[in-house]
């Protein structure tokens, strides 16, 4: 695009933008103008009428409201009249009977007339004392307000393009004169675009553009002479950032290897210290519960045990008090003291009773010995793989995150049949741990206010060389805008103290790092998550192929 159209496109847009922005300004002043008078006409008119009739309406003269109905649609631009009483009942009406036939909606705003019916609807009330006798209604025809605001936007439209031809014509006659005078600048810079370094253009006159054309021809004597240099120092210059750009590769590469390296040390050592104090935690707790349970246990056993004797015993005793009663070999009072003495120590309920009493205990004990084996099996430290039995995996961290899920959620297990994975035991049953820990809290946040218990449902199956566990909940789901970094270390929507934001880091971590599997989950709002993951068999050759690839 030449200079001298730039010019006349820059003076024109310019004027074209101040003129449409008067024009715009002037026809809604213009509007806002009309729209008040027309408002305060309808007004004023309706008040007019309300007055004129309200003697009328107070004595329910008829004939005299029809009159004032006929007459008040002598003003200009009136569409139709209407009285109504106190219960919205018409007394007179006069005007256009389509217009009188639809119900009566009162407008507030003109410009949304426009797209409606294009009469101004309004009404004034009928008071006296304070008490309300009826109203008016009036409808106004803005259609003459819209033709002459038309007619406005059409003279000022022609008025602008006026301008705005006059003010072209001025900028052509102006870039013609100032272009003629450019065009030799334009020449030198092409030659020197060319590459003809210290090319001359000619100067004719003393203006400001005959001074940027000396201006012009010294700087190209001067690139002529710092193009050789340039020249001289590029080809040095490329030489040693040739070589700056090889060692620099270098050095990167070793830096993020050795920055991966040293995060996955990190994390790996944040995760052995987790583990190694959950370990001793575990292993303490179910040493010191182990021994007083054993004692418990061997003498519920030794009281169930010598509880059944002493009922046989009894047993026994009670035939031959019966023989010996049918003998008459005991008296009567040695009988009824034996019969008062049984019921006093209520032998019937303690025979029915204490034997159920025994079964519940030994039933709680072998729950508790159960938590200790599971706690010793969970804080068990593995340092290398070793063949895993998934299923008893899950069971036993279930007895360990009892306390965390039993208050807020069922659990239902469907466990396949499915062969021993090649994994670090302790690592898996510390994945199975946050995942069931995770979904019994987003459980918790829903079933807070309806204190219903969710439920949690975990599957195992082989798809083929892989062992493939899901873990579903009825929880509150997770948001779209933070499904992608879940995965994030630190990252945690649980309230400060309850989450570190490292657990589904150190899952991802676990699975797909260190042993070459992989997790997903799907989720919808409010209706809960499920998270899928995928072992291979044997974990170590699939890793093996990864780093190889």
């Amino acid at each position: 695009m030449s200079f001298r159209i730039k010019t006349i496109l820059g003076i024109a847009i310019i004027e074209g933008l101040l003129l449409l922005l008067l024009v715009v300004m002037g026809l809604d002043r213009m509007f806002e103008s009309y729209q008040h008078e027309l408002i305060k006409r309808a007004s004023t008119t309706a008040t007019l009428f309300a007055t004129t009739s309200k003697d009328a309406v107070l004595s329910s003269d008829l004939a005299s409201l029809e009159s004032f109905a006929k007459e008040v649609m002598n003003n200009p631009g009136l569409v139709y009249a209407r009285v109504l009483d106190h219960n919205g009942i018409t007394l007179a009406q006069h005007g256009d009977k389509k217009q009188l036939a639809l119900p009566f909606i009162e407008d507030h705003i003109v410009e949304k007339v426009k797209n409606t019916d294009a009469i101004f609807d309004t009404h004034a009330e009928i008071r006296e004392a304070g008490k309300l006798y009826g109203q008016v209604q009036i409808g106004l025809d803005i259609t003459e307000l819209y033709e002459n605001l038309n007619d406005a936007k059409t003279n000022a439209t022609w008025l602008a393009l006026l301008e705005m031809m006059l003010v072209a014509l001025f900028s052509f006659v102006l870039g013609t004169w100032l272009t003629h005078q450019l065009k030799a600048l334009e020449s030198g810079a092409q030659k020197i675009k060319e590459g003809d370094f210290g090319y001359q253009i000619p100067v004719n006159s003393h203006d400001e553009i005959a001074r940027t054309a000396i201006a012009f021809n010294k700087m190209s004597l001067q690139l002529k002479t710092l193009y050789g240099e340039v020249l001289h120092v590029n080809e040095a210059l490329e030489e040693r950032i040739a070589e700056r750009t090889t060692e620099l590769r270098k050095i990167n590469a070793q830096l993020i290897q050795e920055m991966n390296e040293r995060q996955q040390v990190e994390q790996e050592l944040r995760l052995a210290h987790k583990l190694e104090s959950v370990g001793q935690l575990a292993a303490g707790i179910a040493h010191e519960i182990n021994t007083p349970m054993q004692f418990i246990g061997d003498n519920v056993y030794f009281l169930k045990d010598s509880f059944h004797d002493l009922q046989t015993l009894i047993n026994h005793y009670e035939v031959i008090l019966q023989t010996l009663n049918k003998e008459k070999l005991i008296t009567n009072d040695i009988l009824i003291n034996l019969q008062e003495t049984k019921e006093d120590t209520d032998l019937d309920y303690l025979k029915e009773h204490v034997p159920n009493a025994f079964s519940r205990a030994l039933d709680g004990i072998d729950r508790v010995c159960s938590i200790v084996s599971a706690m010793k099996a969970f804080s068990h430290p593995q340092d290398e793989r070793s063949p895993i039995d998934i299923n008893k995996a899950i069971t036993t961290t279930l007895s360990v995150a009892r306390n965390e899920y039993k208050y807020h959620a069922n659990v239902t297990t469907n466990f396949a049949e499915i062969p021993l994975v090649m994994a670090f035991g302790g690592d898996i049953n510390q994945v199975f741990l946050n995942l069931i820990v995770n979904a019994a809290h987003a459980i918790e946040s829903v079933t807070q206010a309806n204190d219903k218990l969710g439920q949690i449902t975990i599957k195992t199956s082989q798809k083929n060389n892989t062992i493939v566990i899901s873990i579903s909940d009825t929880g509150c789901g997770i948001p779209e805008p933070i499904q992608h970094r879940i995965f994030d270390p630190f990252f945690t929507t649980k309230e400060v103290g309850r989450g570190t934001g490292q657990g589904l880091s150190l899952i991802h971590t676990i699975i797909v790092d260190k042993h070459g599997g992989n997790i997903r989950f799907d989720t919808k709002i409010n209706q809960g998550t499920t998270f899928y993951i995928t072992l291979p068999i044997n974990a170590e050759s699939t890793l093996k192929i990864r780093r190889k690839t």
